[in-house]
Parts: structure tokens; C-alpha cells; sequence
């Protein structure tokens, strides 16, 4: 399934719960989106994913733009 500005209900790997984009952009020519817990909001750490779904990056708390500074 291919994640759009408009997906919710992602599972992520090696993450609980279920997510909901917040944000999008492009990093390395391809669509990245920001990721927020669907039950937690942002009381838990955002996930940044490409369109397949594969993590870029993990486990921190800030905008799609500080998620990307930290590559």
C-alpha cells in the first residue's frame, strides 16, 4: 500500500499501534511523510516514512524538517 498525505491507519514496522501522516515532503527525490501515533498523538515520538512505508527516520520529536537534519 503506498502512503499519501491522506493515509491513516499505517502500521510501521517494529512500532506499535497504528499512525496518521501529519506532513509531508521530498528527501533524496523521493515522498516522505511524518508520522504521528493515531492513539497517542504527540505525547509519543513522530516516524518519518517514504511512500512504501520504509522508516527513514525514527524515534524523535519535531517537525519533518528537524526528523530529515538528523540524516
Amino acid at each position: 500500500m503506498a502512503i499519501t498525505r491522506y493515509s491513516d491507519g499505517i502500521t510501521v514496522n517494529w512500532h506499535e499501534g497504528t499512525w496518521q501522516v501529519i506532513d509531508e515532503g521530498e528527501y533524496a527525490g523521493e515522498r516522505v511523510f511524518l508520522l504521528e501515533d493515531e492513539e497517542y498523538g504527540p505525547e509519543v515520538n513522530n516516524v518519518i516514512v517514504n511512500n512504501h512505508g520504509d522508516v527513514i527516520v525514527e524515534d524523535f520529536i519535531g517537525t519533518l524538517q528537524e526528523g530529515l537534519d538528523l540524516l
